[in-house]
Protein backbone atom coordinates (compact mmCIF):
# COMPACT_ATOMS: atom_id res chain seq x y z
CA UNK A 1 0.00 0.00 0.00
CA UNK A 2 1.42 3.34 -1.01
CA UNK A 3 0.92 6.66 0.68
CA UNK A 4 -1.01 7.74 -2.40
CA UNK A 5 -3.40 4.76 -2.03
CA UNK A 6 -4.24 5.79 1.53
CA UNK A 7 -4.83 9.42 0.49
CA UNK A 8 -7.13 8.25 -2.33
CA UNK A 9 -8.98 5.89 0.01
CA UNK A 10 -9.40 8.65 2.59
CA UNK A 11 -10.78 11.01 -0.06
CA UNK A 12 -13.26 8.36 -1.20
CA UNK A 13 -14.29 7.61 2.41
CA UNK A 14 -14.95 11.29 3.09
CA UNK A 15 -16.84 11.59 -0.21
CA UNK A 16 -19.10 8.66 0.73
CA UNK A 17 -19.77 10.13 4.18
CA UNK A 18 -20.63 13.51 2.66
CA UNK A 19 -23.24 11.87 0.42
CA UNK A 20 -25.19 10.82 3.50
CA UNK A 21 -27.97 13.40 3.71
CA UNK A 22 -28.82 12.45 7.26
CA UNK A 23 -25.61 13.85 8.79
CA UNK A 24 -25.96 17.03 10.78
CA UNK A 25 -24.49 20.35 9.71
CA UNK A 26 -21.56 20.38 12.15
CA UNK A 27 -20.49 16.88 11.01
CA UNK A 28 -20.82 17.94 7.35
CA UNK A 29 -18.61 20.98 8.00
CA UNK A 30 -16.13 18.75 9.81
CA UNK A 31 -16.02 16.31 6.87
CA UNK A 32 -15.71 19.12 4.32
CA UNK A 33 -12.76 20.53 6.30
CA UNK A 34 -11.25 17.03 6.37
CA UNK A 35 -11.69 16.74 2.59
CA UNK A 36 -10.06 20.15 2.15
CA UNK A 37 -7.10 18.99 4.24
CA UNK A 38 -6.78 15.80 2.22
CA UNK A 39 -6.89 17.72 -1.06
CA UNK A 40 -4.27 20.16 0.24
CA UNK A 41 -2.18 17.23 1.49
CA UNK A 42 -2.35 15.70 -1.97
CA UNK A 43 -1.11 18.98 -3.47
CA UNK A 44 1.66 19.16 -0.83
CA UNK A 45 2.73 15.60 -1.63
CA UNK A 46 2.92 16.49 -5.32
CA UNK A 47 4.98 19.60 -4.54
CA UNK A 48 7.33 17.57 -2.32
CA UNK A 49 7.75 15.03 -5.11
CA UNK A 50 8.43 17.81 -7.62
CA UNK A 51 11.09 19.25 -5.28
CA UNK A 52 12.74 15.81 -5.21
CA UNK A 53 12.77 15.60 -8.99
CA UNK A 54 14.23 19.08 -9.27
CA UNK A 55 16.89 18.65 -6.59
CA UNK A 56 18.47 15.73 -8.41
CA UNK A 57 19.01 17.94 -11.47
CA UNK A 58 20.28 21.07 -9.71
CA UNK A 59 23.96 21.95 -9.83
CA UNK A 60 23.91 24.96 -7.51
CA UNK A 61 24.23 24.10 -3.77
CA UNK A 62 22.14 27.12 -2.64
CA UNK A 63 19.29 26.22 -5.01
CA UNK A 64 19.52 22.58 -3.90
CA UNK A 65 19.19 23.68 -0.26
CA UNK A 66 16.05 25.67 -1.12
CA UNK A 67 14.57 22.61 -2.84
CA UNK A 68 15.45 20.57 0.24
CA UNK A 69 13.53 23.06 2.39
CA UNK A 70 10.56 22.90 -0.01
CA UNK A 71 10.61 19.09 0.15
CA UNK A 72 10.72 19.03 3.96
CA UNK A 73 8.00 21.67 4.31
CA UNK A 74 5.63 20.02 1.83
CA UNK A 75 6.28 16.50 3.10
CA UNK A 76 5.62 17.61 6.67
CA UNK A 77 2.42 19.41 5.65
CA UNK A 78 1.31 16.30 3.76
CA UNK A 79 1.65 14.18 6.88
CA UNK A 80 -0.02 16.68 9.20
CA UNK A 81 -2.96 17.32 6.89
CA UNK A 82 -3.64 13.67 6.11
CA UNK A 83 -3.51 12.68 9.80
CA UNK A 84 -5.81 15.58 10.65
CA UNK A 85 -8.17 14.54 7.84
CA UNK A 86 -8.15 10.92 9.04
CA UNK A 87 -8.90 11.98 12.61
CA UNK A 88 -11.82 14.11 11.42
CA UNK A 89 -13.42 11.11 9.71
CA UNK A 90 -13.21 8.87 12.77
CA UNK A 91 -11.22 6.25 10.81
CA UNK A 92 -8.16 6.74 12.99
CA UNK A 93 -6.69 3.32 13.78
CA UNK A 94 -6.06 1.52 10.53
CA UNK A 95 -5.77 4.47 8.15
CA UNK A 96 -3.32 6.39 10.35
CA UNK A 97 -1.18 3.27 10.78
CA UNK A 98 -1.18 2.48 7.07
CA UNK A 99 -0.55 6.08 6.09
CA UNK A 100 2.24 6.54 8.66
CA UNK A 101 4.01 3.39 7.50
CA UNK A 102 3.88 4.32 3.82
CA UNK A 103 4.72 7.97 4.58
CA UNK A 104 7.80 6.98 6.56
CA UNK A 105 9.10 4.82 3.70
CA UNK A 106 8.48 7.61 1.17
CA UNK A 107 9.98 10.25 3.44
CA UNK A 108 13.08 8.15 4.09
CA UNK A 109 13.58 7.61 0.36
CA UNK A 110 13.11 11.33 -0.28
CA UNK A 111 15.55 12.27 2.47
CA UNK A 112 18.08 9.86 0.94
CA UNK A 113 17.71 11.51 -2.48
CA UNK A 114 18.24 14.92 -0.89
CA UNK A 115 21.25 13.79 1.16
CA UNK A 116 22.91 12.06 -1.79
CA UNK A 117 22.33 15.04 -4.05
CA UNK A 118 23.72 17.52 -1.53
CA UNK A 119 26.68 15.24 -0.79
CA UNK A 120 27.61 14.83 -4.44
CA UNK A 121 26.68 18.19 -5.94
CA UNK A 122 30.19 19.63 -5.54
CA UNK A 123 31.73 16.47 -6.97
CA UNK A 124 29.27 16.47 -9.87
CA UNK A 125 30.10 20.11 -10.60
CA UNK A 126 33.83 19.33 -10.45
CA UNK A 127 33.32 16.44 -12.86
CA UNK A 128 31.41 18.72 -15.25
CA UNK A 129 34.09 21.44 -15.03
CA UNK A 130 36.87 18.91 -15.61
CA UNK A 131 34.98 17.38 -18.54
CA UNK A 132 34.64 20.81 -20.16
CA UNK A 133 38.31 21.65 -19.51
CA UNK A 134 39.31 18.24 -20.85
CA UNK A 135 37.32 18.88 -24.01
CA UNK A 136 39.00 22.26 -24.53
CA UNK A 137 42.44 20.74 -23.93
CA UNK A 138 41.62 17.80 -26.18
CA UNK A 139 40.65 20.18 -28.99
CA UNK A 140 43.90 22.10 -28.53
CA UNK A 141 45.90 18.87 -28.48
CA UNK A 142 44.01 17.58 -31.50
CA UNK A 143 44.76 20.82 -33.39
CA UNK A 144 48.45 20.40 -32.59
CA UNK A 145 48.36 16.78 -33.72
CA UNK A 146 46.64 17.84 -36.94
CA UNK A 147 49.38 20.45 -37.54
CA UNK A 148 52.04 17.85 -36.79
CA UNK A 149 50.37 15.46 -39.22
CA UNK A 150 50.27 18.18 -41.89
CA UNK A 151 53.95 18.95 -41.28
CA UNK A 152 54.80 15.25 -41.56
CA UNK A 153 52.80 14.98 -44.79
CA UNK A 154 54.61 18.02 -46.19
CA UNK A 155 57.98 16.53 -45.16
CA UNK A 156 57.13 13.22 -46.85
CA UNK A 157 55.99 15.09 -49.95
CA UNK A 158 59.25 17.12 -50.00
CA UNK A 159 61.30 13.95 -49.48
CA UNK A 160 59.46 12.29 -52.36
CA UNK A 161 60.26 15.27 -54.60
CA UNK A 162 63.90 15.14 -53.46
CA UNK A 163 64.02 11.37 -53.98
CA UNK A 164 62.52 11.74 -57.47
CA UNK A 165 65.12 14.37 -58.39
CA UNK A 166 67.85 12.10 -56.98
CA UNK A 167 66.52 9.22 -59.07
CA UNK A 168 66.38 11.48 -62.12
CA UNK A 169 70.01 12.60 -61.60
CA UNK A 170 71.08 9.01 -60.96
CA UNK A 171 69.43 7.89 -64.18
CA UNK A 172 71.05 10.77 -66.07
CA UNK A 173 74.40 9.94 -64.47
CA UNK A 174 73.94 6.28 -65.32
CA UNK A 175 73.03 7.08 -68.92
CA UNK A 176 75.96 9.50 -69.18
CA UNK A 177 78.33 6.94 -67.65
CA UNK A 178 77.02 4.19 -69.93
CA UNK A 179 77.28 6.51 -72.95
CA UNK A 180 80.86 7.46 -72.05
CA UNK A 181 81.68 3.81 -71.54
CA UNK A 182 80.21 2.95 -74.96
CA UNK A 183 82.02 5.86 -76.61
CA UNK A 184 85.24 4.93 -74.84
CA UNK A 185 84.75 1.26 -75.88
CA UNK A 186 84.20 2.30 -79.52
CA UNK A 187 87.28 4.50 -79.47
CA UNK A 188 89.35 1.70 -78.02
CA UNK A 189 88.04 -0.80 -80.42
Amino acid sequence: VTMRDVIDELGETIGIKLKDESINLSRRIQLEEALSKVLNADRDAYQAYTALLLISQIQDPATAKRQQEDFIENATQTYERVVSGIEATGETNTLITRFTESYQVWRQQGDTVVELTLATIDRTNLIAEQSIASGVNFSSMRDNLDKLGEMQSERVKNNLVYLQSLIDRTVILYIATASLFIIFSIILT
